[in-house]
């Protein structure tokens, strides 16, 4: 099998992709910031001066996870704002565009989520690939997907 399609450029998607991609570390700083805020309100609440501290870093923690992305999506606009050539064999997933290249092979790779825009190939140490699936040749898709599911990489069903 070897399925390869091309996507425009597209800064909006590439801060999704961002988005989609760092998911899970976003709502770590999230809750980080709740817990933190919290012990600071607490702290000050108490009488305690040295709770207001908590209280700056804790906002901040909350508002990360919305300027982040876009911060990283503009940093990597060389990368991601640019035509993308994706490809899916057999043996793994390939991301193409004028300034970079990433090649997974599907045994490195320990999970697939999809998130309903993007498939997000997370791969053991330390890769994330976001691929746009919605963007792939319908024909395409359905092979795909059963594909990831035969490798027990992404959940059958959607």
């Amino acid at each position: 099998m070897h399925i390869s399609f091309t996507v425009p450029p597209d800064r909006q998607r590439a801060r999704r992709q961002v988005r989609a991609a760092k998911r899970r570390k976003l709502q770590l700083l999230f809750v980080g910031g709740i817990l933190l805020a919290a012990a600071g309100v607490a702290l000050v609440v108490a009488g305690q001066p040295a709770g207001y501290a908590p209280v700056g870093v804790g906002v901040g923690l909350l508002v990360l996870p919305w300027l982040l992305p876009r911060a990283a999506a503009k940093a990597r606009t060389g990368l991601l704002a640019e035509t993308a050539t994706y490809e899916l064999t057999d043996t793994g997933v390939v991301a193409t565009t004028p300034g970079f290249r990433g090649a997974y092979e599907w045994d490195g790779v320990d999970r697939v989520t999809d998130t309903g825009e993007f498939w997000v190939v997370t791969v053991k140490g330390s890769g994330v690939l976001a691929v746009p699936w919605t963007l792939m040749p319908p024909d395409d898709t359905g092979l795909a997907r059963e594909l990831l599911v035969a490798r027990g990489l992404l959940q059958p069903g959607r």
